[in-house]
């Protein structure tokens, strides 16, 4: 089936603290150079809702709400729970240190320091699995906490209902299991029988249903492959999520050419010879690949099949970001040198203007360029499926 590439203009809407990035970054394909981390963004959220390239292990959707429903229960109406739950958060870091399972502890390094708490972090995968009612942000949700009086009592009205006060205190899905007795002065990543029977039914039945995610959850075995498609069970996937991930590849492939010469370019510019060779090398590569993936040409490419399914995620692609898909895939079509291509250059280069403007733009910068580590953003994307693959595994492994 032919696959189509489009995008869209990306805005980082979360830009994190170095320190953030080095503690959590777990896919190099998040640095979006050339401004399509939307669409990127727009199919992740359609096949693994809830997830994020910072998130860690599927334990904190657990950790998190057992923190927060006991900081309700200790700290309504106080005018500092902001602080409190700041607290709170930053000491259980040590508790799971300790837990003997260390690997994707949120603030393992940092510690104290931590800037982005795993609240923050988790809180729209809470939502998005139906786990946190509180419609708003973590900073709406704290605001709240202080400005409720700090007695649990349920007042009912004449009918004998809650009146609208208590039953705003509902914050969390009413099935959220107990946390063990000792919790939080003990804590563990690892998952209790009832901890993964509950996150298994929330994956499958929370906002929105059917997706990839759900299913690999029910239907699938543990895997330990690098991208979706690749899964031993991909022929057995709904054809809907087989044609989408389909097109997700084709795009996946094709704009990693893109990269690959923005950071020859880039090797170019510095006068880094080994980076040169290295990206010459793998701009080669790549479209040998290409070639193979599009089943035998890039003129297999259909871009108005992947424009169609991007209309069926959230993504809003702009115009010039259009543009430049189109123009990128023409030039591979056509065949051009892409390591000599006098227009492949222009477009790369325009591109990175356009996205970062002048001031930042490396390839037109000398203060940016410095700030090139070698490699940007040259890995193709893979939608989030790391830290997916990682939470199926962890859903469908049973306690020992």
């Amino acid at each position: 089936m032919g696959s189509s590439l489009s995008w869209l203009d990306y805005s980082d809407a979360e830009r994190r603290t170095a320190l953030d990035v080095i503690e959590m970054f777990r896919d190099r394909d998040t640095r979006d150079e050339l401004g399509l981390g939307s669409i990127r963004d727009a199919f992740a959220d359609r096949f693994f809702p809830g997830t994020s390239t910072i998130q860690t292990r599927v334990a904190y959707f657990l950790l998190i709400p057992w923190q927060y429903r006991s900081l309700e229960a200790q700290n309504l109406g106080r005018p500092n729970v902001a602080d409190r739950a700041r607290k709170a958060e930053l000491s259980l870091i040590a508790p799971l240190l300790a837990g003997g399972d260390q690997d994707g502890v949120i603030g393992s390094r940092a510690r104290l320091t931590l800037k982005r708490l795993p609240g923050d972090v988790y809180w729209q995968g809470l939502g998005a699995w139906g786990i946190r009612l509180f419609p708003g942000s973590r900073d709406q949700y704290l605001r709240r906490l202080a400005s409720l009086r700090s007695e649990r009592r349920t007042e009912l009205d004449e009918d004998g209902e809650p009146l609208a006060d208590a039953a705003s205190l509902i914050h969390w899905h009413p099935g959220l299991p107990e946390p063990p007795d000792d919790f939080p002065e003990t804590a563990s990543l690892r998952l209790r029988g009832e901890d993964r029977s509950y996150l298994r039914e929330r994956v499958l039945l929370g906002r929105p249903r059917s997706t990839l995610l759900a299913w690999l959850v029910d239907q699938s075995s543990p895997s330990n492959v690098t991208f979706a498609w690749d899964h031993p069970e991909f022929d057995r996937f709904p054809s809907t999520h087989r044609d989408e991930l389909q097109h997700a590849r084709m795009l996946a492939c094709a704009m990693q050419g893109a990269a690959l010469l923005y950071n020859l370019l880039l090797a170019r510019r510095r006068s880094w010879e080994e980076k040169i060779v290295e990206f010459e090398q793998r701009l080669a590569g790549w479209y040998e690949a290409l070639e193979a993936e599009a089943g035998g040409s890039p003129r297999d490419c259909d871009l108005q099949e992947l424009w169609r399914a991007l209309d069926r995620t959230s993504a809003a692609v702009t115009l010039p970001t259009r543009a430049f898909v189109e123009r990128w895939t023409r030039i591979v079509v056509e065949g051009d040198d892409l390591a000599t291509s006098p227009r492949a250059r222009e477009l790369i280069i325009g591109r990175e203007r356009q996205v970062k403007g002048l001031a930042a733009s490396r390839l037109h910068s000398d203060a940016a360029l410095q700030l090139w580590g070698g490699d940007a953003g040259s890995a193709r994307m893979n939608y989030r499926w790391g830290i997916a693959q990682r939470y199926i595994n962890d859903l469908a492994v049973a306690d020992a």
